[in-house]
């Protein structure tokens, strides 16, 4: 199966070549008429099982179980925004992925607390947000938000106006969803959006893919010339530091779970998400 990032054309495998079509039926065997002698019936049988696939906004979705929940059904509550914040602010600047020697459940739970920031990223996302604010559920997933502080929620309203940025209004806050058990998204200020899954690897490996978002511009030339670049270049080497900050105390706690027996962890009510995403987990697990 061709496998780029963008473009990718007819599906073939890429170790022996078999290709096939739409419906996912073999059409192109190399070598069958000589060593596999498969007709138009035979190859039928061999099709690949189909998945289902849809879309909220200009996110693609696909669910491997023949049976499940509509993505309507899934995000619930969090459709809607995510919908228009996917179509508003759908002009990608940069993306990456990271591999973190950690579980990736302590990668998630670096993702949907406050309670580290003091310790953790003192100088660069705490100055960014206000006092986190309570957080929701909507069923298995979450929401937690927080108020930008003043000096932050000012530095954007002058880019928003330097770069001509779209802005989507229904989101002025710093909100952080969890959609459960792996995928997160942010959108600040209704400026940026930030998309993040944490895939397992191995039980002490983490992939974390990311993609940052803005809205399309009314000063086009701008956000593509020098202070554009500049400009999304910071917001871009801001979420790598973050980032990092985050790696690097979760894979210290993947260490320190392997040196050293623990009492079960004494959670606050700030942690409450955590807490919450655990339960999910278990539940999930049991079925």
């Amino acid at each position: 199966m061709r496998s780029e990032r963008r473009g990718n054309g007819l599906l073939r495998c890429p170790y022996h070549g078999w290709t096939y079509n739409e419906e996912g039926v073999p059409v192109g065997i190399p070598g069958n008429s000589e060593w596999f002698g498969l007709d138009r019936s035979a190859r039928r049988a061999l099709a690949l099982p189909s998945i289902a696939v849809a879309s909220c906004g200009n996110l693609v979705f696909a669910r491997i179980s023949p049976e499940g929940p509509s993505l309507e059904e899934f995000f619930g509550a969090y459709h809607t925004i995510f919908a228009r914040a996917s179509a508003a602010l759908s002009s990608p600047y940069t993306e990456g992925t990271i591999t973190w020697r950690c579980n990736w459940k302590i990668g998630i739970e670096s993702a949907i607390e406050g309670y580290h920031l003091d310790m953790v990223h003192p100088t660069t996302f705490k100055p960014f947000v206000a006092p986190v604010l309570p957080a929701s559920w909507n069923g298995d997933h979450s929401l937690g938000p927080s108020l930008l502080a003043e000096p932050a929620q000012q530095s954007l309203e002058r880019i928003e106006a330097r770069l001509g940025l779209e802005r989507l209004e229904v989101c002025e806050r710093y909100d952080h969803y969890l959609v459960f058990p792996n995928l997160c998204v942010t959108v600040t200020a209704g400026l940026t959006l930030s998309l993040q899954t944490y895939e397992p690897t191995a039980p002490d490996a983490t992939r974390l893919r990311f993609w940052l978002l803005t809205g399309a511009s009314a000063k086009p030339a701008l956000r593509e010339g020098i202070m554009g670049k500049a400009v999304l270049g910071a917001f871009a080497d801001f979420n790598a530091q973050v980032l990092a900050e985050d790696q690097t105390i979760s894979e210290r706690v993947q260490a320190g779970k392997s040196y050293t027996p623990l009492p079960p962890a004494c959670l606050g009510g700030n942690e409450d998400r955590i807490q919450a995403f655990h339960m999910a987990w278990r539940r999930a697990m049991a079925l």
